[in-house]
């Protein structure tokens, strides 16, 4: 964004979205395949696991309830391997891709792929999301009896994951201490071109169509969970413990959270209209598709 909270971003430039995990990411799949169509996306390798001195715990997620695979640990591409296999596409495939989609790539690819200059993320409350990404990949029956509902979620969910990867690039080094890491990743958000809110997704959808020129978006909502607890079934006790096991992520929510703030305010009078208009047609689009099935 510029000084002023509005979009700084040329047309035909290579995008970086940076999906974290249990934000939208699905939803907003379906949207970029139908604005960019699917042979213009490039997506980072996510499912594979590094093996030895390579592998790091960034964006951990465990797919434990795949019976083919039961609890293996995934973890995200690294940037330099993302950037090599783009560089390796044929000079057809890479001036036809529009849109990198990285799947818990972490921030930092702009400085391998010079032509890469518009980031976008979406950021989520933070204790919303662990649970989430907890009733999503773990099964809460295989928690043992002595363990607490905290314990067993903090066993299997990486704590401030999204202050992690949006204060990228570690590559493998460890990550600085809180307060540096924290710093970068406020850093890095205010350089990204539109920074999403989940909970406010639809109108993330308008700031990013008229950041990016989409026309005519629609979506469904993909992948979820209807079955998970929702916030008001968890015990207090257990959203305070896991507000203070990432603290850094509520604070960087936060400060995104004052980021959107400021890119609604830019967007200009044509708001509520706008809304009202994607509201319709996200109507429409379900309907359609209700009716195939």
């Amino acid at each position: 964004m510029d000084k002023n909270g509005s979009p700084a971003i040329t047309a035909n430039r290579l995008v970086h979205f940076i999906h974290i995990a249990k934000t939208g990411g699905p939803t907003m799949e379906g949207i970029l395949e139908r604005q960019y169509g699917p042979d213009a996306l490039f997506y980072s390798r996510w499912g594979r696991q590094y093996e030895g001195p390579r592998g790091r715990p960034i964006g951990v997620f465990l797919k434990s309830r795949e019976p083919s695979v039961p609890g293996q640990i995934h973890y995200p591409e690294l940037l330099e391997d993302v950037a090599r296999r783009f560089e390796e596409l044929s000079g057809e495939a890479r001036d036809r891709t529009r849109l990198i989609y990285g799947k818990n790539l972490e921030f930092g690819l702009a400085d391998l792929l010079p032509d890469l200059l518009d980031y976008f993320t979406i950021l989520r409350d933070p204790v919303d999301r662990v649970l989430s990404q907890y009733f999503f990949t773990v099964d809460p029956a295989t928690r043992p009896s002595h363990v607490s509902l905290f314990e067993h979620i903090a066993a299997h969910v990486q704590p401030n994951m999204q202050t992690l990867m949006l204060s990228g690039p570690h590559g493998l080094n460890p990550p600085p201490e809180p307060a540096v890491m924290l710093a970068k990743a406020k850093e890095n958000l205010e350089a990204c071109t539109v920074v999403g809110l989940t909970e406010h997704f639809g109108e993330t959808v308008l700031l990013l169509a008229k950041a990016f020129g989409w026309s005519e978006v629609r979506y469904a909502r993909r992948k979820v969970n209807q079955a998970r607890p929702r916030m008001a079934e968890i015990s207090r006790d257990v959203i305070l413990r896991l507000a203070a096991d990432n603290e850094l992520d509520v604070e960087l929510y936060r400060f995104g959270q004052a980021l959107f703030r400021k890119e609604l305010e830019a967007y200009g009078s044509g708001f509520r209209q706008d809304m009202d208009e994607l509201g319709r047609r996200n109507l429409a689009y379900r309907s359609r598709k209700a009716a195939k099935h």
